[in-house]
């Protein structure tokens, strides 16, 4: 059980499984960071937004960079966010509601604090 989703990246056939914090509302947080962070929109950006949440306290199995063959796409629980410059422009294998349970403004200055950046 979780709270499962991946982040595919458009043009890539590239994405990230999160078993944990896969709801829109924590999702959309974790690509404000990218954004703050100015992350480029390719794999070196990639492999540092996956690095970064790896670290997150709730990733118990880590989050990995990966080919969109190798991760579960329909889930179950909120499917896959087609992301392009760390904007989220499409939706797959969605099945449920759009997960709003978390304060976005609460989880960004939480993200903000835990890795220690200004903005």
């Amino acid at each position: 059980m979780g709270n499962r989703a991946v982040i595919e990246f458009k043009d890539y056939d590239l994405g990230i499984y999160f078993h944990w914090n896969g709801g829109r509302d924590s999702i959309e947080s974790f690509l404000k960071i990218a954004r703050v962070l100015k992350l480029e929109f390719n794999i070196d950006g990639f492999s540092k937004f996956s690095e970064l949440f790896s670290k997150f306290p709730v990733s118990a199995n880590g989050v990995k960079l990966q080919p969109l063959k190798f991760l579960d796409l329909d889930n179950y629980d909120n499917g896959v966010y087609v992301v392009y410059n760390w904007e989220i422009i499409d939706r797959k294998f969605k099945r449920n509601k759009e997960q709003f349970h978390i304060d976005q403004d609460e989880m960004f200055q939480h993200l903000l604090e835990l890795y220690k950046i200004d903005f």
